[in-house]
C-alpha cells in the first residue's frame, strides 16, 4: 500500500493532488464483522470515532498541504515515514 501511495503521489504531483494513507486501526464495520465473525467488539473503534473523523478532516484540509506520499496513524495523529521516524503534524 505504501509503494502504491508513493507511486500515485509522484504521478499526480503535477496536478497538485496529494496521496496519503491513513491507518485507522481496527474499526467496527460490516465487512470486518463478515471476515472476523467471532471477533469481540471490545477494542474496535466505531467507524464514526472522533479521532478517525478528525484525521480525515485534517488530511482534507490545507493544514496538511505539505504532506504527500506519507502514512498516517490515528490517535494521536502521526506521520509515519518510510524511514520509521515519527513526526506529529503541526496544524
Amino acid at each position: 500500500m505504501e509503494n502504491l501511495c508513493e507511486s500515485l503521489s509522484a504521478e499526480f504531483s503535477d496536478y497538485k493532488i496529494r496521496v496519503n494513507t491513513l491507518d485507522a486501526g481496527k474499526v467496527k464495520t460490516a465487512i470486518r464483522k463478515h471476515f472476523y465473525p467471532g471477533e469481540p467488539d471490545k477494542g474496535l473503534r466505531a467507524a464514526n470515532d472522533v479521532d478517525i473523523v478528525n484525521a480525515y478532516l485534517y488530511l482534507l484540509s490545507d493544514a496538511s498541504v505539505r504532506y504527500t506520499a506519507k502514512r498516517f496513524s490515528v490517535a494521536p495523529l502521526e506521520v509515519l515515514t518510510n524511514q520509521a521516524t515519527r513526526n506529529t503534524p503541526q496544524g
